[in-house]
């Protein structure tokens, strides 16, 4: 137990588990204590972080004291109001020694869209573009019964719910690079020529109806109000920040600009960048060279499994599983289930990146407790 004037810290160990707590934190308390704890980030004046050890029979019980305080909704012990389970916890316990602990280069990899900006609006907006483009250029002739059997064929091949009018999980229209989405713009367009009979199908038509909307994901809203301030606060922990997006780099960069974090990403790649998109592993091993090459915080040694990827369909999921990375966030902001992302290689699932903090405070905290018990 640390005691201070203005706080007190005390790390519990009750049978095999331990606990951090603290009680009125203050800056300067807890800095002596856990430098990376980002003070102003936090919601409540009690936080408390079960440490990994964990056995299987405390997995089975309630989360009356599972459950970091920073917020209710802001569990990084809960998959689907299940605890932390043992598949996590391993890869956890994997990061804090292979690269917390052992002094490796850290990375936190962010997906931008459905990520850290909202992309649903500009989905609908384009998906719509396209609609209209469609019944614009069919067939005088045709029914109308058949004019909706070419937009559900159109929608199916998009991932898109024409009855709801919204994207469907882990959707190609929201997780694939804008070549592949004008490339099955361009096969569903081949499949109905004869039904458009004034157009001359070709890639560059699909191209040419893409580039009238400009910048589609220019002008989408943050998902959260302080994307600098959680970026900075990453930092803090000593991870490079990274973007890691099947978005154009044209609109990525009109994305953090508006954004405001296009001098806190350390690092960033684009779907048109890469010879291969998501879900292959390919994007975060370019990532990694680039970094690399640019000796970023003064390294050249980063990999995959230093890094977390925090993304919100099957695409970066599956990226993250190809590459091993260290450890791997599935978020409920786009258009990925909880179900599909942890069936495709996320360790753990947060409602939103507003709780990235709270995840790497515990991995902050597990390595202390190794730290002050090396030999258990």
């Amino acid at each position: 137990m640390i005691l201070t004037t203005s706080s007190i810290i005390c790390l519990l160990k009750q049978q095999h588990y331990y606990y951090l707590f603290v009680l009125y934190r203050t800056t300067t308390a807890v800095e002596a204590f856990c430098p990376h704890i980002p003070f102003t980030m936090l919601k409540k004046p009690l936080s408390f972080f079960p440490s990994h050890s964990f056995n299987a029979e405390r997995l089975q019980e309630p989360l009356d004291l599972a459950l970091p305080a920073l917020s209710d909704s802001d569990s990084i012990l809960e998959r689907d109001n299940e605890p932390f389970d043992q598949a996590a916890l391993a890869a956890a316990n994997k990061f804090v020694k292979n690269t917390l602990q052992s002094k490796q280069p850290k990375m936190i990899v962010f997906d931008k869209d459905g990520t850290l900006g909202d992309c649903t609006g500009s989905l609908r907006r384009w998906i719509h573009h396209m609609r209209d483009k469609i019944i614009l250029h069919v067939d005088s002739n045709i029914s109308k019964d058949d004019i909706n059997t070419i937009l559900v064929d159109f929608y199916q091949r998009m991932g898109w719910d024409g009855d709801q009018d919204d994207v469907l999980p882990s959707a190609p229209v929201a997780a694939g690079t804008w070549d592949d989405i004008l490339g099955l713009m361009h096969q569903f367009l081949n499949a109905h020529a004869d039904e458009l009979p004034t157009i001359t199908v070709s890639m560059e038509l699909a191209k040419e109806w893409n580039a009238e909307l400009g910048i589609v994901h220019g002008s989408d809203a943050p998902l959260i109000d302080d994307l600098a301030g959680m970026m900075m606060a990453c930092k803090n922990y000593g991870y490079s920040v990274a973007i890691c997006t099947s978005d154009d780099r044209q609109g990525t960069t009109a994305a953090m600009e508006a954004w405001q974090i296009t001098n806190v990403v350390d690092i960033s790649i684009c779907g048109n960048e890469v010879q291969q998109g998501k879900p292959s592993a390919v994007p975060i091993q370019r990532l990694c060279e680039l970094a690399n090459q640019r000796q970023l915080g003064g390294f050249n040694d980063y990999s995959p499994e230093n890094c977390i990827v925090v993304g919100d369909t099957t695409a970066d999921t599956g990226m993250a599983k190809a590459a091993d990375v260290g450890f791997c966030v599935g978020v409920l902001t786009g258009s990925g289930t909880a179900k599909q992302l942890r069936e495709t290689g996320a360790h753990l699932i947060l409602p939103s990146v507003g709780s990235i903090l709270a995840l790497l405070e515990t991995l902050d905290c597990m390595s202390l407790q190794d730290r002050l018990e090396p030999s258990q």
